[in-house]
């Protein structure tokens, strides 16, 4: 089992049969013209949202190492 085959059939249960099945209903759905855009939009998406995340992620970690840390009483 490949590692896509594992990652889809452990997130969404879904086998190579199934998988076909859902890419020709697409197919079927929006034509062999449209597809490129569709993926293409796909793409673009996944992108965002990856860049996104790592963003955020750097800018939590920016802030993290410039707070100061609480001071202490001289008491």
């Amino acid at each position: 089992m490949t590692a896509t085959n594992f990652f889809l059939f452990a997130v969404f249960g879904l086998g190579s049969s199934e998988m076909l099945l859902i890419l020709l209903a697409v197919l079927l759905i929006f034509g062999p013209s449209n597809l490129p855009k569709l993926a293409d939009a796909l793409g673009k998406a996944i992108r965002n949202f990856k860049k996104s995340a790592t963003e955020d992620t750097e800018e939590t970690k920016e802030a993290a190492s410039e707070a100061t840390p609480p001071k202490k009483d001289a008491s």
